[in-house]
């Protein structure tokens, strides 16, 4: 999965968009709904450029549009992530014990486990680092 920082234009003659600019999910890995709104964004600017023959209206609308829609959102993502792949066996095991008491009466197979630990770091980040000091 392509995600992470990627120059998506040189000022050249070319703009790269959704897998090809890195814009996957940090996280998910989920990519299609960037492609296609970074593919649409593209030809907006395309647009603009061809309105006032300016390269500068590409950079203005494209990058903008990027920076603020997608890798600025994905920052606290790509932290969640990092932060993810390096707990060790034992800081897993316990997070997976906070997760079977979130999940209470309902059956650990049919939970999208991904989801609840996203939801549960952002909304309690304090919470499960605090966990690992019990």
């Amino acid at each position: 999965v392509p995600v992470g920082r990627r120059n998506i234009y040189d000022g050249s003659r070319v703009l790269l968009v959704g897998d090809a600019a890195s814009l996957a999910n940090p996280l998910t890995g989920e990519g299609i709904c960037n492609a296609i709104n970074s593919g649409r964004w593209a030809g907006e600017a395309v647009y603009h450029f061809l309105l006032s023959g300016r390269k500068s209206d590409v950079n203005r609308y494209y990058i903008d549009k990027v920076n603020r829609n997608m890798l600025k959102p994905n920052r606290r993502l790509y932290m969640i992530r990092n932060w993810f792949y390096n707990l060790s066996e034992k800081e897993v095991e316990r997070i997976v014990v906070l997760l079977k008491k979130a999940i209470d009466n309902r059956h650990f197979r049919e939970i999208n486990i991904m989801s609840i630990l996203y939801n549960l770091i952002l909304k309690h980040p304090g919470g499960v680092i605090r966990s690992f000091w019990r």
